[in-house]
């Protein structure tokens, strides 16, 4: 199994810190849908992929030999603007640690993710945007098209 990461180069921003790092988030959460509608979610594993200072990434796994490369960018870009113009809203759905780990029982990143929340003493939302579900501990903007995030700044992808 492989990992890639997807990176957004930093884009200037009149944004507060929380709002930014909202953006950031939410746009990884974007790259993530993009990357499970083009290649499939049994292809495209979610590991994680938090908002940095740079911008954000976005780990996944797979369960063959799989590498993203540069010619793959304007598709993968290309859908971030479908999914952000389809202005999908987000619901945050605050559930029990219990009930998410029946959800992501198929993902061991997402479940080891559940027990770094639980030692924190951290509460986890589950995010559902489209079919797409992911979990987070941090906010997120409300509706896609509120990223105003332009994907033709995806950086790069690192094995």
């Amino acid at each position: 199994m492989s990992q890639q990461q997807p990176s957004l180069s930093p884009a200037s921003s009149p944004l507060k810190s929380n709002d930014l790092q909202a953006l950031r988030h939410t746009t990884e959460h974007v790259l993530t849908f993009a990357m499970q509608r083009l290649y499939g979610q049994e292809r495209i594993i979610m590991a994680m992929g938090p908002a940095t200072e740079e911008g954000f990434y976005f780990d996944f796994d797979t369960p063959e030999e799989f590498a993203v490369n540069a010619d793959m960018f304007k598709k993968i870009e290309k859908e971030m603007k479908k999914i952000i113009s389809e202005d999908l809203q987000l619901k945050q759905l605050q559930l029990p640690l219990t009930l998410l780990r029946q959800v992501f029982a198929d993902n061991e990143y997402k479940l080891d993710w559940l027990q770094e929340i639980e030692k924190e003493d951290e509460v986890a939302s589950l995010y559902l945007m489209g079919t797409a579900e992911q979990i987070a501990h941090d906010e997120q903007l409300l509706k896609t098209a509120k990223t105003k995030f332009d994907p033709d700044q995806l950086e790069s992808f690192v094995d």
